[in-house]
């Protein structure tokens, strides 16, 4: 295997980003036998921050942490960086001309996997900000598939701030579960779990629709880029 180093951004949701990095490390050392190079960026992302971005409101603060920290990761001659969080994918097209090296999309990354299973028409959970914004909409449209939102998107984001403060409580899995069942109904074939933190709640054995996790096809793809791809 070449001796690849990732940079992973994460601190949008510290405990996803931990998990992401240990899985990943655990997945390439299974499959190479060999321990890779990883490099885990934890952001001091301010509550307030979080709080705006989760509803909906543009704010620069995660900008800035996150081009910082990729110009840093560059310079330690990082050949990948992730960013285990759908939610500041509206800002890729400027992190990337930040970057000298490649930075995956969890977006574009989930929409191939979703073309992969013929799905034609998909629901989503995810922020108001990664709604609002259209990210999978806009992507998922050069694939021509039809996105099924769901009902009640404030309170969906509420939840998910809850989720980041572990304050959640069982009755949000209850209502997070009914949005799905709900999109099932309204046509959808399949359902995007767009919010990293989400994917911790919400489990494949509690429904008959497929789930699609967007923190597990960010996984895949760069176990992808790491143990077959070459650079």
């Amino acid at each position: 295997m070449k001796a690849t180093r990732i940079g992973i951004i994460g601190g949008i949701g510290s405990e996803t980003s931990c998990t992401f990095c240990l899985n990943l490390n655990n997945e390439i050392r299974k499959i190479t036998n060999t321990q890779p190079s990883i490099v885990l960026e934890n952001l001091p992302i301010s509550a307030e921050a979080e709080r705006k971005i989760i509803n909906g409101q543009v704010t620069n603060e995660h900008l800035q942490l996150i081009k910082e920290a990729i110009i840093r990761l560059n310079k330690i001659n990082v050949e990948l960086i992730v960013i285990p969080c759908n939610t500041v994918h509206t800002f890729i097209k400027d992190l990337r001309s930040t970057s000298t090296c490649q930075i995956l999309s969890i977006i574009e990354e989930t929409t191939k996997q979703i073309a992969s299973k013929k799905v034609r028409k998909v629901g989503i959970l995810a922020s108001t900000k990664t709604i609002n914004e259209k990210l999978y909409a806009t992507q998922l449209n050069t694939e021509n598939i039809e996105l099924v939102l769901p009902k009640e998107q404030e309170k969906i984001s509420k939840i998910i701030l809850r989720i980041l403060n572990n304050t959640n409580n069982h009755k949000d899995k209850d209502f997070m579960n009914e949005k799905i069942r709900e999109l099932k109904k309204d046509g959808a074939e399949a359902v995007i779990i767009g919010c990293t933190d989400l994917s911790k709640k919400l489990n494949q054995e509690d429904h008959q629709i497929p789930l699609i996790h967007a923190l597990s096809a960010l996984q895949e793809a760069t176990i992808t880029r790491i143990t077959q791809d070459p650079f």
